[in-house]
């Protein structure tokens, strides 16, 4: 049995864990843990709906019983057997119909918890491939960061050299330019 306490809630957290192997393989594991809230409150929930059947199941099943039994300790003869046989095949019918709800009631909760599950296993795959997402969004963001940063370096050091190219080119021009030319 799982208890539940309302009294300290705390707000989802979803925490990932990144790892990678010491090759630099691309592989990556990620773990995550998620909803852990809910995922008791539906635990408590499911527990309190099979003993709340359970107890339904008991008292209908006490109830007929001495709802049989009033009918069959009964000191006063019955007037008529057919009546009384009416009241028996009556209450059988009534056990039955109540049996049959009951097992309808069981085999619902058991198709919810199965849908539970199988929808925790969605949420779960579904958290867990916007994770990958994620990470491989922001490596690839750091990738262009690093490569803007490195064409930025490179701009820098080109115009440095057009700028020692042009200093270059005048101080050549100006030496030819004193120079006397040669027939």
């Amino acid at each position: 049995m799982v208890e539940h306490d309302d009294s300290r809630e705390s707000p989802k957290t979803v925490r990932i864990e990144i790892f990678t192997t010491a090759e630099g393989d691309d592989e990556v594991r990620i773990r995550d843990v998620t909803h852990v809230r809910d995922l008791i409150r539906f635990a408590a929930e499911l527990d309190d709906r099979e003993r709340a059947v359970q107890e339904r199941e008991e008292q209908a099943a006490a109830g007929l019983r001495a709802e049989a039994e009033s009918v069959v300790d009964r000191a006063e003869p019955e007037p008529d057997d057919q009546d009384r046989a009416a009241d028996l095949d009556e209450l059988a019918t009534r056990l039955q119909q109540r049996s049959t709800r009951d097992k309808k009631l069981v085999e619902a909760e058991e198709r919810l918890r199965a849908g539970f599950k199988e929808l925790e296993g969605r949420e779960a795959e579904l958290e867990s491939r916007m994770a990958v997402a994620e990470a491989d969004l922001e490596l690839r963001e750091d990738e262009i960061e690093r490569r803007e940063q490195s064409v930025e370096s490179l701009e820098r050091k080109l115009d440095a050299k057009e700028t020692e190219l042009g200093a270059y080119v005048a101080r050549v021009q100006g030496e030819l330019g004193r120079r006397e030319p040669i027939y």
